[in-house]
């Protein structure tokens, strides 16, 4: 049964979470942002090279698949602590204890999906969604922490509930709002070319990271509130 002391803590607030952790993972995008640019430039510099591609592309292939899981495991695990802390205090603490397992838990979230995408794609997009939440488990939930759930199990069950909602919410803040910034604003995007505006749309980027992940949170607590009396059992 959901116990109503254990909810009290997570007295979310973006502003205050906003407050604690912009400068992080505000330096965390700008950071991703040229690593990504400068990944891009030179595999389409080997794309475009008259000697072929050659065997680097795998070396720069394979650094912008690691910064693509590792960033935005990293911006997550920054955001749902400040969430839920309304601070980004002891950060370092619970990055040293819990970081690994974010990692390990993505690494099998992408792994699972892929395996599934091998056999049809459209059932692997479904399986990933299903796995929107594993960060949230592995934070959250005391239950993880004592090896009483799987969290991409429990990402399941959760994400079940609200499948709609979450696939509406990765839609428009990592599918359609870059897609929109890029076609509109791609030249202004470009640390190399535009400096200024592109710290500026990175500014933008942490906001949304942040709101994206403070309307997961809110999702995910309320799949532990007493809905007509009853609980789904474990509680955050």
């Amino acid at each position: 049964m959901l116990e109503q002391t254990a909810v009290a803590p997570y007295k979310v607030s973006y502003i205050k979470a906003l407050k604690a952790s912009f400068l992080l993972i505000f330096l965390a995008t700008i950071s991703y942002r040229i690593a990504d640019q400068f990944l891009t430039r030179q595999i389409e510099g080997l794309i475009k090279s008259s000697d072929g591609i050659g065997s680097m592309i795998w070396l720069w292939g394979g650094l912008s698949l690691i910064l693509a899981i590792a960033f935005p495991t990293w911006v997550s695990v920054i955001s749902i602590y400040a969430l839920k802390n309304n601070s980004v205090r002891n950060l370092r603490s619970f990055l040293k204890n819990n970081f690994e397992l974010a990692v390990l838990e993505t690494l099998r979230a992408w792994g699972y999906s892929f395996l599934w995408a091998l056999l049809f794609i459209v059932p692997g997009l479904i399986r990933m969604s299903f796995y929107y939440l594993t960060l949230f488990v592995v934070l959250l939930l005391p239950e993880y922490e004592k090896g009483e759930v799987d969290a991409l199990k429990k990402s399941t069950e959760i994400s079940k509930v609200h499948w709609f909602k979450l696939n509406f919410l990765v839609f428009a803040f990592y599918i359609f709002m870059p897609l929109l910034i890029t076609t509109i604003f791609d030249e202004y995007i470009i640390f190399i070319k535009n400096p200024m505006t592109a710290v500026m749309f990175a500014a933008i980027e942490t906001l949304a990271i942040l709101l994206f992940h403070y309307i997961v949170l809110k999702l995910f607590i309320d799949y532990f509130l007493p809905q007509n009396g009853e609980t789904h059992g474990t509680h955050v």
